[in-house]
């Protein structure tokens, strides 16, 4: 709940003045509400997806419960922005809009979670920032840690200390390693996705190492998290 307020404050920011608009925290502390507020859904993220993970009683049942968490809802909004809200708002004749290849990209690229769009033609191009459904740029984040989570829960890394320990070794490594090639390279472009994914990986593997280790944790303290988000 607190998290989702921080990401509405957020962006009114940038959506009423554009994308050069500067909330106060960012001033303070060179994070954003909306920041802060992905940080924190990444932690919840990761703790109860380990979680559902640990209650499946094979990777099969688990990945099936993530599809449904995520595409029904998600192709029903792609749709009814597709066929509702585009055909309502564009600036386009109707036909034009139909004809015009980018909706059906929009479509196809937002379902596979990669290279996502967030234009459709004609709608709301002329805001201070244009796009629309601009936020489901975690999903493609989010679903490569379910595969994690999977992958680890298949080789019962969540049943055994060492191997938890092993796997958190090994993730500090490569976290690291890579944040220090980071500092040292141009290659800012090529490096942005791997970049994304270990900043909203680090609190997501937070979430995993709370609900691993829980039982030496405040209980007050770990259900406190559902509403922080």
């Amino acid at each position: 709940m607190l998290a989702a307020t921080a990401v509405l404050i957020s962006h009114s920011y940038p959506l009423a003045l554009g994308s050069t608009a500067v909330e106060p925290l960012s001033g303070w502390l060179g994070l954003s509400l909306g920041e802060l507020a992905v940080i924190t859904f990444f932690c919840v993220s990761g703790f109860f997806i380990s979680l559902s993970r640990d209650r499946a009683p094979t990777n099969l049942d688990f990945f099936s419960a993530r599809f449904l968490r995520i595409y029904p809802g998600l192709s029903l909004v792609l749709l009814l922005s597709v066929f509702l809200i585009g055909p309502l708002f564009t600036t386009l004749g109707t036909l034009e809009y139909f004809r015009s290849g980018a909706i059906y990209s929009y479509l196809s690229n937002n379902l596979m979670l990669f290279s996502m769009k967030f234009q459709l033609p004609g709608v709301f191009e002329d805001n201070p920032w244009p796009g629309i459904n601009g936020s489901l740029w975690t999903l493609f984040y989010e679903v490569t840690l379910y595969v994690l989570v999977g992958g680890l829960g298949a080789f019962a890394f969540y049943g055994r200390g060492v191997r938890f320990a092993g796997f958190l070794l090994v993730y500090a490594i490569v976290y690291i390693a890579f944040k220090i090639t980071l500092a040292n390279t141009t290659m800012l472009n090529e490096l942005h996705r791997a970049q994304f994914f270990f900043t909203w990986s680090l609190p997501f593997v937070l979430g995993m190492l709370l609900y691993r280790y829980r039982q030496h944790i405040q209980h007050r303290f770990v259900w406190f998290l559902p509403l922080a988000a």
